[in-house]
This record gives C-alpha cells, sequence and structure tokens, in this order.
C-alpha cells in the first residue's frame, strides 16, 4: 500500500540481489545506544492520557479542527493526522447533521477518544516489550546508573 517503500524495496534487490527483508534481519546495529524505556503502571498511564486529553479539549482542540474545517482544510486530512484530530473531525461532522444533544454528544466523543489512546498506548506497549534492548526503568536513580555504567563501559 506504500508505493514508496515498494520502490525502494525493488530499488534494493536490484542493487544487491538480496530481498529487502532479508538484508533487515541480518542487519547489525550501528550504533552502540542504550535504550530505556520509562515503566508506568498501566492506570497511571490511563490517567495521565485522560489528564492530557482533558486539557488539550479545554484549550481549544476542538475550536482549532472546526476552525481548520472552515478554512476549507479536508476532513480527509485531518482524520489522517492522528487520534484527536481523528475523533473531532469525525464529531464534528456528525454534530453538524444533528444539532440536539451537543453537550452529550461532545462529551461521548471525549471518553471514545481516551478509550482509542488507551488501546493504542496498549498496543504500544506490546510492541516495545518485544524489543529486548530496551532496559525498563521505574525511577530516575535506576535509570542513571545504567546510563552511567553504559557511559563508563564506552
Amino acid at each position: 500500500n506504500n508505493p514508496r517503500r515498494i520502490i525502494r524495496a525493488l530499488e534494493v534487490v536490484e542493487a544487491t540481489g538480496k530481498s529487502f527483508w532479508s538484508l533487515r534481519q541480518k542487519q547489525e546495529p550501528r550504533y552502540d545506544a542504550l535504550m530505556l524505556g520509562i515503566e508506568v503502571p498501566q492506570h497511571e498511564l490511563y490517567r495521565r492520557i485522560d489528564l492530557r486529553v482533558d486539557q488539550r479539549i479545554k484549550k481549544g482542540m476542538v475550536r482549532e479542527v472546526e476552525n481548520l474545517l472552515k478554512r476549507g482544510v479536508s476532513k480527509k486530512w485531518l482524520i489522517s493526522l492522528g487520534l484527536e484530530y481523528r475523533y473531532i473531525t469525525q464529531h464534528l461532522a456528525r454534530e453538524l447533521q444533528a444539532t440536539s444533544y451537543k453537550l452529550q454528544a461532545r462529551n461521548e466523543m471525549i471518553q471514545a477518544l481516551k478509550f482509542a489512546i488507551h488501546d493504542f498506548a496498549r498496543r504500544q506497549m506490546v510492541w516495545y516489550r518485544k524489543e529486548k534492548n530496551i532496559q525498563w526503568v521505574t525511577n530516575q536513580k535506576k535509570a542513571e546508573r545504567l546510563i552511567s555504567r553504559f557511559l563508563v563501559l564506552r
């Protein structure tokens, strides 16, 4: 579905005679790097997500999307920008059709957005957990110890 990536993969095959995927699988890291992940309990992560969504809504994100739509920015492009823009754009499109119960619909949109971001964060964590090189930390002290040890060994 991505012509740019397909073209790049074909260029690699043509130049090396090997599949793009086989080259990426065997590739050693170019740099010696320390990867840290911050361990946050799921309930705390969700609380922070909810707080961030509430703050962005309070600061006028719905108004921002309304203004972008009024200026002619396409719904399709806004929806492609990410979850917040997608949910707000879709909410506004429905709101124009049915103007009753605006507050209820807005609250439902906000809650649905929070749940969608929770789900996205959960999927990210599953993906990150598969990365064997990430060292997970729960506090700054542990991170500083790992960084110091990493720097000394270099």
